[in-house]
């Protein structure tokens, strides 16, 4: 079995990228954002998995990109590997239901449920004693002999019951809406390795699972080494038979139904290269209809899920601590939809480095700057440049005195604009 939850795959693995996404996000500042649930007036729910200090948090975005805490100091633990806490969250009669997934170590993965009612973005977060335990995942799994387990989504069928799919035991679990009784509905068997890198069985590591029109969908992401095309969407019965829906698929981390039209949507991670990582702007949005693969956006950096809300606009979660609203219509790549740019924002020189790099950018006309550092959990090192400058080319340094190696990213923000690259600091 995996030992390793899904997000420290994603994130340890990574490959120093020269230039992450050149797009405007929705929202920012997030804490490693993976689930995301819109309610019925338009605001974007947000689970974060924290950085390993108990620090996991669900905010709130206001359609005006504005993010604001609802619980705060959700269960988030560190691993030999990464981090583990919240992942995925659904409202369901009107309360907003999450999952816990707590890491393949340690034996828990807790179901969550909150009641949202009377909360108004900018009040007091929540107390954690708000919190309901539906019920323990993980011990559940324990029980039935699955040597790890990890709680990852979940998603609402018929007769009020919840399909819950965990990550960690490679497997889907049912909860029945009537007793709570929780039970194996499917298990996802490891696929051959046709490489010699790696072990000789691959673990499945499913990621979602949808309910529609009468049908279970659950997506693949598949383990090291993350082949392309071994992954795939699957059907999966109330009786627990699972038969392929779409194969050949690569890292597929979530699913969503289009809202316009019904169609199965799927979002891959990234491509992987044994020498390099995953590979930066590799990520994409496809559709699945009919045996067909319709890319409808590319070039997405590390997307961990997405929204697709009826307004034609899809919301994606990615793990650089942002969130990106983007039209699903008549995009093709991200660059084809990036606004006319006000600033340009430069490689980084030397990149890697192993004290100090400058950071070069330029002003196509006065603006009010701002320049800060972030780690590769989305948390501020620490603020470079702020105040207001006219047109012109700049260079910043940035002494990494006290920092530890690993990959940075440096954001941009002028005039209403925001772009980020990646560096990497080499100890």
């Amino acid at each position: 079995m995996l030992r390793l939850c899904l997000l420290s795959l994603l994130l340890l693995a990574l490959r120093p990228a020269e230039e992450t996404q050149a797009r405007q996000p929705f929202a920012t500042d997030l804490l490693t954002p993976i689930g995301l649930e819109m309610d019925t007036r338009g605001r974007l729910w947000v689970a974060q998995v924290g950085t390993g200090n108990n620090d996991g948090r669900i905010s709130v975005v206001t359609p005006d990109g504005q993010v604001y805490p609802f619980l705060d100091g959700l269960g988030s633990v560190p691993e030999a590997d990464g981090n583990a806490g919240t992942y995925h969250l659904r409202f369901i009669d009107g309360r907003l239901y999450f999952s816990n997934g707590m890491g393949t170590v340690t034996p828990e993965g807790y179901l969550l449920r909150v009641d949202t009612t009377g909360f108004t973005p900018g009040d007091p977060p929540r107390p954690l004693a708000a919190i309901d335990t539906v019920t323990n995942v993980g011990a559940f799994a324990t029980d039935n002999g699955f040597p790890a387990n990890n709680l990852y989504d979940l998603a609402e069928g018929p007769d009020g019951d919840l399909f819950l799919v965990d990550a960690g035991a490679n497997a889907l679990f049912r909860m029945d809406g009537a007793t709570g009784a929780l039970s194996v509905l499917a298990t996802f068997d490891p696929i051959p390795n046709p490489t010699p890198v790696g072990p000789p069985m691959i673990d499945p590591v499913p990621t979602s699972v949808v309910y529609h029109e009468g049908r279970l969908y659950v997506s693949l992401f598949t383990g090291f080494p993350f082949l392309d095309g071994l992954a795939g969407v699957y059907e999966v019965s109330m009786t627990g038979e699972v038969t392929p829906v779409q194969e050949g698929l690569t890292l597929v981390t979530d699913l969503a139904v289009d809202p316009a039209d019904g169609s199965l949507l799927a979002l891959q991670m990234a491509r992987f290269d044994l020498e390099g990582g995953f590979l930066p702007e590799t990520g994409s949005l496809v559709r699945l209809s009919g045996g067909t693969v319709d890319t409808l956006l590319s070039g997405l950096m590390l997307p961990s899920a997405m929204y697709p809300a009826p307004d034609d606009n899809v919301y994606l979660s990615s793990l650089i601590g942002v969130v990106f609203k983007m039209p699903m219509a008549s995009a093709t790549s991200v660059e084809a939809e990036a606004l006319p740019a006000r600033f340009t924002l430069g490689p980084n020189y030397p990149n890697p480095f192993t004290a100090s790099t400058h950071i070069h950018f330029h002003l196509h006309e006065p603006a009010h700057v701002t320049l800060h550092i972030f780690d590769l959990l989305g948390r501020e090192v620490t603020p470079l440049l702020e105040g207001r400058y006219p047109a012109g080319t700049f260079e910043v340094p940035w002494q990494a005195t006290g920092q530890p190696g690993g990959i940075y990213f440096y954001r941009l923000e002028a005039n209403g604009q925001t772009q980020i690259r990646a560096m990497v600091l080499v100890r």
